[in-house]
C-alpha cells in the first residue's frame, strides 16, 4: 500500500506547478468573463480551504485523489477571487472620486512615461474637506510645459483640484492595449505650472525606498550626463541599466523594432542573464580562497535582487531574478532544480501579486519566449552538431532566437502587427554589442572617481553605442525588412497557437491528427477572414486625415470619394463658402474652415450635422456653429503637437470629439444599413 502511495505521488508531482499555474490562470480568466458577488466568492474559498484542511487531516489512499482534486479546486478559487477582490478595490476607489464632488487634490505616483509630456499615474490618495483617504486607480497626466516639468517614472506628485471623467470614446482610444481594460483611464488632468496645480513631493513625504532609488538613478545620470557627449548615448545607456526610455530617440526605436532587437531596449531576462554571468565571474574571482563556498552565489543573488528593486520590479526582471534564485538556491541545497517549476514559481508568485499582470504585453512576451527557449531551443539545436566552438556558439545564439520568435509569433504580429525578416542577422550582430555595451557601461559607473580609466571607458563607450545603431539603423534600411499583418486579432492569435502547437506535436509524434487539426485552424481562419471582408464592405466609413487641410475620403468597401473631387463629378459632395458638405449612406459630413458671413444672422431652426471637421481656429466660434448646427461628432484639425489647451472648452460641449494632430489620421465607421 505503502509503495502505492509513493508511486502515485511520484506520477501527480511531476512539474506540479504547471496544474497549479493552469488552475490559478483559469480563474483569472474566468473572473473576467463571468463575474460574481465577491462575499459569496470568498464565503465558498474559506469553506473549501477548511474542507481541504479536514480532509488533509484523515487523508488516506482512497482520500489522496480527493484531496488533490479539492486542492487543485481550491487554487481556481484563489486566482478567480484575486482578481474580484482587485477589481473591486479599483472600482471602489473611482466610485469614491465620482460619489464625493468636492476633491480638494490627491496624490499619484508615476508609472509609465508615454511621452515628455504625457504619462500614466496611479492614484495613492484623496483628499476632501474632512482629510486624506486612501485610494487606488489610473489616470492620465498630461503637462501642457516640457520646460516646467519632465515626469520621470516613480516620481510622487501632489496634485490640486479634481481629475476630469474620460468620455467613454476617449477611453476606447486610450486603450492601447489588453490591460488597459483592467486598469482603465476614466480620468484625466491637465497639469500646466509645477508648483500651481501641483508639485513633485519630495522624499521625506513617502518612503525612504524611493529615495534610495531615486538617489541611484539620480546619481548614475549625473556621472553620465558629467563624461558622455552623445545625448542618444546616455538615453541608451539608462534604457539598459534601468529601463528608463523616455529620452530616445523615436526613430531609433523604430530601427530596433523594425530588425527585430527591440527586446535589448526592455529590461527583461536578457539583461539579468548577462548580469548574471558578471556577478558570478567577478565574486568567483574575489571570493576564490574563501573556505565559505555559498558566499559568491549568496552575494550574487544579492545584488540581482537589488537590481530589480532599481528596475521597479518589472514582471521580465522579476520572473528572471526568481528562476536564477529557486534554481540556485535547489543547487546549493543538494536537491537540484527544474527549470520549467522555477519559471511557474515566478509566474504563479508575480500572478498572486497582481492578476491583472496576466494581461500585460510585456508579461506575456517574456513568459512565451522563456516557455520557447526551455522547450524548443535544444531539439533545434540538436538538428546540427558543430565541433568548432564559435560556429558552435553562433548556432546557439541562432536556434535561441529562432525558438524566442517562434514561441511569441502571434503575440508579435497581435501587438506590433508586423515581423522582422532579418531577425536572424540582427540578434546575430546587436546582442553581443548590447552586451559589451552593458558590461562597459556598469564598470564606467563603477570607475567614475578614477579618472583615466573613466575617460577611456568614456570615449569607448560612446564610440561603441554609436557604431551600434549606426547598424541597427542600416539593417533597418534593408529592402523587405519587416512584413506588415493587419488582420491579427484575439482569435487569430489562438489559431496561430493551436497551429504552431500542432505542428511542433507533429514532428515529435508522427501522428496525422495533428495535420488534420492544422488544417481545420487553417480553414477556420480562412473562413473568419472572408466573413471579415465581407463584413467590412457592408460597412462605410470617412477618413480624416489631416495634411494641414481638412482632407477626408469617403468609402464603402467598393467605392473610395475625395474631398478634392470636383462637385460636378459627384452628387454626394458639395462645395459651399466654409467647406464642404457632403451626404454618405445617410451621415452628414461638414467640413467648415471659416464662417460664412451669413452665419452670423441665422435665424432659422437648428440642422443637423452627423461630422463636423473644423480647423482649430473655429473653436472660439462655437457659439455660432452650435447656434445653427446639432453636432454629433467633432473633429478637430489642429497644428499643435499638444492641443490640451483647447480641451476644457470642447469638453464643455458634452459630445465625443477628436483632435488631428498634423500627418495624422482617423477612421470612424458605420453600418450601411443604418
Amino acid at each position: 500500500m505503502t509503495s502505492t502511495i509513493n508511486q502515485y505521488m511520484l506520477t501527480a508531482t511531476a512539474l506540479p506547478l504547471f496544474r497549479l499555474i493552469c488552475f490559478y490562470i483559469s480563474g483569472i480568466v474566468l473572473a473576467i468573463y463571468y463575474p460574481t458577488d465577491l462575499f459569496t466568492t470568498l464565503l465558498l474559498l474559506l469553506t473549501l480551504g477548511v474542507l481541504y484542511w479536514m480532509t488533509a487531516l484523515h487523508a488516506g489512499v482512497t482520500t489522496f485523489e480527493w484531496l488533490n482534486f479539492i486542492g487543485l479546486l481550491l487554487i481556481f478559487l484563489v486566482g478567480y477571487s484575486n482578481l474580484l477582490l482587485q477589481t473591486a478595490q479599483q472600482r471602489k476607489a473611482m466610485r469614491w472620486m465620482e460619489v464625493h464632488q468636492q476633491i480638494e487634490g490627491y496624490t499619484v505616483c508615476i508609472e509609465k512615461v508615454y511621452a515628455p509630456l504625457s504619462c500614466k499615474a496611479s492614484i495613492t490618495h484623496i483628499k476632501d474637506h474632512s482629510g486624506w483617504y486612501n485610494s487606488r486607480g489610473s489616470i492620465q497626466l498630461y503637462f501642457s510645459k516640457s520646460y516646467d516639468y519632465n515626469p520621470k517614472k516613480g516620481d510622487k506628485l501632489l496634485i490640486h483640484g479634481r481629475p476630469d471623467r474620460i468620455l467613454l470614446l476617449d477611453r476606447i482610444q486610450l486603450a492601447k492595449d489588453d490591460s488597459a481594460f483592467y486598469h482603465p483611464f476614466r480620468y484625466r488632468h491637465i497639469l500646466k505650472q509645477i508648483d500651481g496645480d501641483f508639485k513633485l513631493l519630495t522624499t521625506e513625504v513617502f518612503n525612504q525606498n524611493g529615495n534610495w532609488r531615486a538617489m541611484i538613478t539620480e546619481w548614475c545620470t549625473e556621472r553620465l550626463h558629467k563624461q558622455l557627449q552623445d545625448d542618444q548615448a546616455i538615453a541608451l545607456i539608462s534604457a539598459l541599466l534601468w529601463g528608463a526610455k523616455e529620452t530616445l530617440d523615436p526613430g531609433l526605436q523604430k530601427a530596433y523594432a523594425d530588425t527585430g532587437t527591440i527586446h535589448v531596449l526592455a529590461i527583461s531576462g536578457l539583461h539579468v542573464g548577462m548580469l548574471y554571468i558578471l556577478l558570478k565571474t567577478i565574486f568567483k574571482y574575489i571570493c576564490r580562497y574563501v573556505s565559505f563556498f555559498i558566499l559568491p552565489d549568496l552575494c550574487t543573488l544579492l545584488l540581482l535582487w537589488l537590481y530589480s528593486w532599481l528596475c521597479h520590479f518589472a514582471p521580465p526582471i522579476l520572473r528572471a531574478t526568481i528562476m536564477i534564485t529557486i534554481a540556485r538556491i535547489g543547487l546549493l541545497i543538494g536537491r537540484g532544480s527544474d527549470r520549467y517549476n522555477g519559471l511557474f514559481v515566478s509566474a504563479f508568485v508575480l500572478l498572486l501579486w497582481d492578476p491583472s499582470l496576466l494581461f500585460n504585453c510585456a508579461f506575456q512576451l517574456s513568459y512565451l519566449a522563456t516557455i520557447g527557449i526551455l522547450y524548443l531551443q535544444p531539439p533545434l539545436h540538436r538538428v546540427i552538431k558543430l565541433e568548432h566552438y564559435c560556429l558552435r556558439k553562433i548556432w546557439t545564439a541562432t536556434t535561441l532566437s529562432i525558438a524566442a520568435q517562434v514561441s511569441t509569433l502571434p503575440l508579435i504580429l497581435y501587438y506590433f502587427k508586423q515581423f522582422p525578416l532579418y531577425f536572424i542577422i540582427a540578434n546575430w550582430l546587436v546582442v553581443p554589442a548590447i552586451f559589451a555595451i552593458l558590461m562597459l557601461s556598469l564598470a564606467f559607473l563603477v570607475s567614475s572617481y578614477c579618472p583615466i580609466l573613466n575617460t577611456l571607458l568614456g570615449f569607448t563607450l560612446e564610440k561603441l553605442i554609436f557604431a551600434t545603431n549606426t547598424l541597427v539603423y542600416w539593417l533597418a534600411k534593408w529592402p523587405m525588412g519587416t512584413l506588415s499583418f493587419c488582420c491579427i486579432n484575439r482569435r487569430t492569435v489562438y489559431l496561430l497557437y493551436i497551429v504552431l502547437l500542432s505542428i511542433w506535436l507533429f514532428f515529435q509524434y508522427k501522428n496525422l491528427i495533428y495535420l488534420i487539426i492544422t488544417s481545420l485552424c487553417a480553414t477556420l481562419y480562412s473562413v473568419y477572414h472572408i466573413k471579415t471582408i465581407i463584413a467590412t464592405q457592408k460597412k462605410c466609413k470617412i477618413i480624416c486625415y489631416n495634411n494641414h487641410q481638412l482632407s477626408f475620403t469617403l468609402k464603402d468597401g467598393i467605392r473610395s470619394l475625395r474631398h478634392d473631387e470636383p462637385s460636378s463629378n459627384s452628387s454626394i459632395l458639395r462645395h459651399y463658402t466654409g467647406g464642404i458638405i457632403a451626404t454618405w449612406y445617410k451621415k452628414v459630413i461638414l467640413t467648415l474652415h471659416t464662417i460664412p458671413s451669413d452665419w452670423h444672422g441665422w435665424r432659422g431652426a437648428k440642422l443637423d450635422v452627423d461630422y463636423l471637421l473644423i480647423d482649430e481656429n473655429l473653436l472660439h466660434n462655437m457659439t455660432i456653429i452650435y447656434k445653427i448646427w446639432r453636432v454629433k461628432h467633432l473633429v478637430i484639425y489642429t497644428k499643435q503637437t499638444n492641443p490640451l489647451r483647447y480641451y476644457p472648452k470642447i469638453k464643455k460641449l458634452g459630445i465625443p470629439f477628436i483632435f488631428l494632430k498634423p500627418d495624422s489620421k482617423k477612421a470612424l465607421t458605420w453600418s450601411k444599413n443604418l
